[in-house]
């Protein structure tokens, strides 16, 4: 039995009353090698890991008088939930019946919780309706199905025994001593993964890593653990359970465990524990769920926390730029983690278009509309503010809204590239110098092979548009490059999709002060490393190149 000082037995008996599903081995992705074709400039990149989500039961009072079950597409599973205790409650089986009828004929995703929930008052409407012990009875075991799925093997137990006491006919008894050997034989793995979890709140991180090694043996019953750990009062081991939870295969469960944490009011502490991880795994859900908790909760501290991971996640909700209005107009705590995760939002929604309203929904209402007129205004005040951090995140969203035009991002360098001349080198083209035909300012590649360029940016930037001054040589203006494919991606060897693509005006062949430059637009795409790659020349030559090349964005 595990205990731990902080919790005592209370919390061993916690862990011991848990059952863990087996199997699930964790594969991890093999690393890519840089392309052969291309000389490295350095190899050290950072790279991101990624991990799970999920989402959770919201609560709502209960309605104070009873109403037809909601349309099939349109109910709402919590409310028709509440709707059906309600009726329970006030004896109205027949409508009961109805909205139990109404959630399983729905289209809508339910939650785990909320199939559980669902199970548990058919067999409430079976049992209050007078039905036969055998039609309880296959009910319950469906029910204990659901319990199974969820991890809630106390529930479980306690519904087996419940049909063992109603007088199962022989095959129910079969299916139910079936469930509880399998309830008895998880709870010894359960028991076996204990002194690892118990390694976790420890000092010594070789234990600790030798832990999470044997946790990562038996991924399911690891999250199983691991949920139970992120609700002690141990804040080091809330915090080594999370990062643990970060390393398992992404899940709707490990998410929703990281969004319990988030959503805990007494577990500010490990808010940027929970904020980190939600941020690094790759796996939808997670987007309503931060919404709801960041337009509702009254302590500042976890709206916050909120509103940065929603920045964060690959799903932030339609209509969060929307919602967050109210946040951006107002002079709150949370402005500008409000104003990042609207920037992130209008981002990802392809919402950059104000005046014509683009992405948004056609029917705002006449508060959404003033508060959408006064918002230039706003982030103009907000800019102009002594606020750095608020001013810099304003900039940011009235770029993305294109209230102001992308600066060139500071701090690139090459990393790696088809090929050079050695008197005109690879990283000339970020030396600032387009005003020129001497050659020694200019990148000059064989054309043996097309050309290849691979900046980094040093960190995850939004790229809005590449601006490139072409290849300016006295009489050799056709060396230039003429149509680019250009790639934006987090890893510099894994850049597979065409991110943009554009045509590039020859040089004009002399030092001028006219700028030559053009800009390939690009849609607001997140990442560290920019390709590009000539798909051909102005006139076929052995060499090919570049002047000057900048990358725009924020």
């Amino acid at each position: 039995m595990l205990r731990l000082p902080y919790a005592g037995g209370r919390f061993g008996l916690i862990v011991a009353s848990l059952l863990v599903a087996s199997g699930c081995e964790i594969e991890r992705p093999a690393a890519k090698s840089p392309p052969k074709d291309l000389r490295v400039a350095d190899t050290k990149t950072a790279q991101k890991s990624t991990s799970p989500k999920k989402s959770p039961t919201v609560k709502t009072s209960s309605p104070k008088e009873t109403s037809p079950a909601a349309a099939p597409e349109t109910v709402k599973i919590d409310e028709q939930l509440q709707l059906a205790r309600q009726q329970f409650r006030d004896g109205q089986l027949d409508e009961a019946r109805q909205s139990l009828d109404a959630i399983s004929d729905s289209q809508v995703k339910r939650t785990p919780q909320e199939s559980v929930d669902l199970a548990a008052l058919e067999v409430q409407w079976l049992e209050k309706s007078g039905r036969a012990r055998g039609e309880v009875n296959a009910k319950r075991l469906v029910y204990v199905g659901t319990l199974l799925d969820q991890k809630d093997w106390e529930a479980a137990t306690s519904a087996v025994e419940q049909i063992l006491a109603a007088e199962p006919d022989d095959a129910q008894r079969q299916e139910a001593d079936r469930l509880n050997k399998i309830i008895e034989s998880r709870k010894a793995q359960v028991g076996r993964l204990e002194g690892a979890l118990l390694a976790l709140a420890g000092d010594d991180p070789e234990r600790v890593q030798q832990a999470q090694e044997r946790l990562f043996e038996n991924p399911a019953a690891a999250v199983t653990l691991l949920k139970v750990a992120t609700k002690s009062e141990n804040h080091r081991l809330v915090r080594r359970a999370l990062e643990s939870l970060g390393k398992l295969p992404a899940s709707d469960e490990t998410l929703a465990v990281m969004l319990s944490v988030l959503e805990n009011p007494a577990g500010e502490t490990n808010w940027p524990d929970a904020v980190e991880q939600i941020g690094r795994i790759d796996h939808a859900g997670a987007g309503p769920r931060l919404l709801k908790l960041a337009t509702s909760s009254e302590i500042a501290p976890q709206r916050i926390a909120a509103l940065s991971a929603l920045a964060l996640v690959d799903d932030p909700p339609i209509e969060t730029f929307v919602a967050l209005l109210p946040v951006i107009t107002a002079k709150g705590p949370d402005l500008v983690a409000a104003l990042l995760a609207a920037q992130h939002a209008v981002t990802t929604h392809g919402q950059q278009d104000l005046l014509r309203q683009q992405g948004l929904n056609p029917e705002l209402s006449e508060e959404t509309q003033s508060q959408l007129a006064a918002f230039p205004e706003r982030l103009a005040k907000i800019i102009a503010s002594e606020n750095v951090a608020a001013a810099n995140a304003a900039r940011h969203l009235a770029i993305a809204t294109r209230q102001q035009a992308s600066p060139p991002l500071g701090n690139l360098r090459v990393l790696a590239f088809s090929g050079e001349v050695a008197t005109s080198p690879a990283a000339a083209v970020l030396d600032g110098l387009w005003k020129t035909v001497t050659k020694t300012q200019m990148w000059q590649h064989p054309v043996k092979q097309p050309g290849v360029l691979v900046l980094d940016l040093g960190k995850q930037r939004t790229v809005t548009g590449i601006r490139i001054w072409n290849f300016n040589e006295t009489s050799g203006m056709h060396r230039g490059w003429k149509d680019v494919k250009i790639f934006v991606g987090s890893t510099p060897d894994v850049l597979a999709k065409v991110t943009a693509r554009g045509q590039i005006p020859a040089a004009p062949g002399k030092a001028t002060e006219e700028d030559y430059s053009t800009v390939i637009p690009i849609d607001f795409v997140r990442g560290r490393y920019v390709r590009l790659e000539a798909e051909n020349q102005w006139r076929a030559d052995q060499y090919g190149g570049l002047s000057e090349v900048q990358v725009l964005g924020f």
